[in-house]
C-alpha cells in the first residue's frame, strides 16, 4: 500500500511545496510514497512542471483547493503531514493534522517548534532543503507513532481553549 505525505496550503514559494517535491524525487527507491498537495495558487503550474521534470509526476497528486469541511478526510487518509514553509506564525494546518493523529514533519521556523515540541508528535527539519526533508521522511516512516497520543496533543489547542487563554491574558494586561 502507498504511503501518503499530505501538505495543505496556498501554492506560493513561501509554503515550500517545491522542496517537498524535490525531497520525493530524492527518494527514488521509495516508489510506495505519494505526495498530495491540497491547495491552489500562482505556483501550481510550476509545481506540476517541477514534478514532471524530476520524474515524480505520477507520485504527486494535486487535488486543488479542498474545502475546510473536507480536510479531515484528507488528514485521516495520509500517513504523514509535511510543511516546508519559510515562515509561519502558528499554522492551523499543523494543529489540524495533529488533531487527527497525523505526525508532522515541518521546518523549524517561527511558531512551529512550539507545536511540534517533541519527537513524539513530529519531526522538525532545521534546513529548508529537499535533502533534509527526504532524510526526515525516511526517519518518520520508520518511527512507531502513537496516533492517539498525537491526536490528544492536537486536541489540547482548540479555538475554545485558545480564546479562554487570550481572555485571561487580556484581563491580566488590563489590570496592570
Amino acid at each position: 500500500a502507498a504511503k501518503i505525505i499530505l501538505s495543505v496550503g496556498h501554492m506560493t514559494e513561501r509554503k515550500g511545496f517545491h522542496i517537498l517535491i524535490g525531497a520525493l524525487a530524492l527518494m527514488q527507491s521509495r516508489k510506495d510514497i505519494v505526495l498530495a498537495i491540497a491547495g491552489d495558487g500562482a505556483e501550481r503550474r510550476a509545481l506540476e512542471n517541477q514534478a514532471a521534470d524530476l520524474g515524480v509526476r505520477d507520485r504527486v497528486v494535486f487535488p486543488g483547493a479542498v474545502q475546510n469541511e473536507d480536510l479531515p478526510a484528507w488528514y485521516r487518509a495520509a500517513d504523514l503531514f509535511a510543511l516546508a514553509s519559510s515562515r509561519e506564525g502558528w499554522p492551523n494546518v499543523v494543529c489540524e493534522a495533529q488533531a487527527t493523529g497525523l505526525p508532522v514533519v515541518a521546518t523549524s521556523v517561527w511558531g512551529i517548534p512550539e507545536i511540534i515540541s517533541g519527537e513524539d508528535v513530529g519531526l522538525l527539519v532545521p534546513a529548508r532543503d529537499p535533502e533534509a526533508f527526504a532524510h526526515a521522511f525516511d526517519r518518520a516512516f520508520a518511527m512507531p507513532w502513537n496516533n492517539d497520543a498525537i491526536a490528544r496533543r492536537g486536541g489540547e489547542r482548540t479555538w475554545d481553549k485558545v480564546s479562554v487563554k487570550l481572555d485571561l491574558l487580556f484581563e491580566t494586561m488590563v489590570k496592570r
